[in-house]
């Protein structure tokens, strides 16, 4: 990698070790360790925050789902880099999986987790109903989603747009704009204007629904926000839309 994406690609793989110890962090509060526990990761991406948790909590095995494979000769250079190893450790691994689908048998794991996968799945419910098949009767789903669409990052575009500007102006011309001013050598701008096109503008209160309405039920949540401007055309939308931006939650079948 060339010299002057060096600190980039040092400050994503540290977002991801903060991402990963977040969820440990967050299971810890109730007293729950990962150690020794079959994890799954539905919409893994580049692998990195299930690399941080293997090498960390020490499950059994953390098996990372997503519609691309995973380069795992990437994450296994990383390894090499930034978590000083040899290779990828032998309690990791990935599947490709499908919009509707986790290609893994009934009650396979003691955890399954997501982080900023959910404002992305087109099929909510079908992948809740999943998400409840693969879990033990006794496990636990933890769900982390940000940004939440109709909060001011909603776009994804950050780099790009001001706060809400996707909701004043349509989304194409910003991407469109994004694509003229990117530097198209930068795998991390190029990864932001992807994220950007897929997008389900999903709410809290409908990714809530999605999950109980399979059977499961938040136990734990933690909400994002933070202190922003609101401009003058979005005034009327709830601020309940607007000021949420992503949350945290443990969840459980009952």
């Amino acid at each position: 990698m060339e010299a002057r994406y060096e600190a980039l690609e040092r400050d994503w793989v540290e977002s991801h070790q903060r991402a990963a110890n977040e969820v440990i962090d967050f299971f810890a509060g109730d007293g729950i360790s990962l150690e020794g526990l079959m994890i799954a990761d539905v919409g893994c991406g580049d692998g990195l925050i299930d690399l941080a948790l293997a090498t960390t909590c020490q499950p059994a095995m953390i098996t990372g789902f997503d519609l691309t494979t995973t380069n795992t000769e990437l994450l296994s250079s990383r390894a090499k880099r930034y978590f000083d190893l040899e290779g990828l450790p032998p309690n990791l691994q990935f599947q490709q999986s499908s919009i509707d689908h986790i290609p893994a048998e009934d009650s396979s794991f003691d955890v399954v987790m997501s982080w900023s996968t959910f404002e992305h799945v087109s099929e909510l419910d079908q992948m809740a109903s999943e998400i409840l098949r693969v879990l033990k009767p006794q496990g636990k789903v933890f769900i982390q989603l940000w940004p939440f669409y109709f909060s001011q990052w909603g776009s994804h575009l950050w780099d790009f747009a001001q706060p809400f500007e996707h909701l004043l102006t349509p989304v194409e011309l910003l991407q469109a704009r994004a694509r003229e001013t990117m530097d198209h050598d930068n795998p991390f701008h190029q990864d932001v204007l992807g994220q950007s096109e897929h997008l389900n503008r999903t709410t809290l209160d409908e990714l809530q629904k999605a999950f109980v309405g399979v059977g499961l039920r938040p136990r734990k949540v933690e909400i994002y926000s933070e202190a922003t401007h609101i401009p003058d055309e979005l005034a009327a939308m709830p601020l309940s839309v607007l000021m949420v931006s992503g949350v945290k939650m443990i969840l459980s079948a009952g």
